[in-house]
């Protein structure tokens, strides 16, 4: 099991490019553009999120910015959290029915639920451990995601080992085009 857990993990990077509907509405979902100081675009503190995206979007939009813009993760992973929790609701349901079944009818429903809710629940679960692993993710809980730009703090020369005082660009670095989101 442990190795198909694994490969549900990287279904959300094989949906990318399905199509400009699918991936602006679910690609912010990796990531959280958070400021130094800890707000999403410098608009809403990491420690106050609101309990729905949709609140969340509301404060961003009057801050200037939007969840599409600032990225949602942490909503992500609340998500699978929760449904997570209500897969193993159903599939303890469904041992349960199993064991408490009145007829081999209705004993063989409850099997062929429980077969069917551990499927789902491995998926869920692997789609979930993505959205954990984007936020150990450094480049995705930073608005420093494709280097400093126009931000500050430009390091100074000298002030880190191979740094000359030229805009940290950590992309190109790594050999990526691109490391993020657009925004």
């Amino acid at each position: 099991m442990l190795p198909e857990l694994a490969l549900m993990g990287r279904e959300l990077d094989r949906s990318k490019g399905s199509g400009e509907t699918h991936d602006k509405e679910r690609d912010p979902g990796h990531y959280i553009d958070l400021s130094d100081d800890g707000k999403a675009m410098g608009v809403v503190p990491l420690d106050k999120l609101p309990t729905t995206r949709e609140a969340y979007d509301t404060q961003l939009r009057a801050g200037g910015s939007t969840q599409y813009k600032a990225g949602y993760l942490p909503y992500s992973i609340i998500d699978g959290w929760q449904q997570i929790r209500k897969d193993f609701a159903y599939w303890r349901a469904a041992v349960k029915g199993a064991e408490t079944a009145t007829s081999p009818e209705e004993r063989a429903w409850f099997e062929a639920d429980r077969r069917l809710r551990e499927k789902l629940t491995l998926r869920d679960i692997g789609v979930w451990s993505h959205y954990v692993a984007d936020a150990s993710q450094p480049l995705h809980v930073s608005i420093h995601f494709n280097g400093w730009g126009d931000l500050p703090p430009h390091p100074p020369a000298g002030s880190a080992p191979g740094h000359d005082g030229e805009r940290l660009r950590s992309a190109p670095q790594c050999g990526y085009p691109q490391l993020h989101h657009g925004g």
